[in-house]
């Protein structure tokens, strides 16, 4: 099973300014958390900016398939299909 990755903000830049990046899993089923973990053991570089104490930093917004899915969810929620879409986006804030 293949995921797609989008990047934003400093995680696009620190690889290269990749918009997104395509991942082979070996497992057809695998939960969003796990899935963004593999992610960072094939880039990681990614490992500080997402991870603390192997805790997801709650200043990103996930989405799979333009689907916001809340932190609570990321170990629960499974990505079962080809090329779903995870997308991690930093929090922006302003005024």
């Amino acid at each position: 099973m293949r995921v797609i990755f989008r990047l934003f903000g400093q995680l696009r830049s620190t690889l290269g300014n990749k918009a997104e990046v395509e991942i082979e899993l070996e497992d057809k089923e695998i939960t969003v958390l796990e899935a963004i973990e593999f992610l960072t053991k094939t880039y990681p570089e990614l490992d500080g900016l997402l991870f603390t104490n192997k805790k997801l930093h709650s200043f990103y917004n996930i989405m799979i398939n333009s689907k916001t899915i809340h932190h609570e969810e990321l170990s629960t929620y499974l990505v079962t299909e080809d090329k779903t879409e995870i997308s991690i986006l930093p929090f922006v804030a302003g005024g």
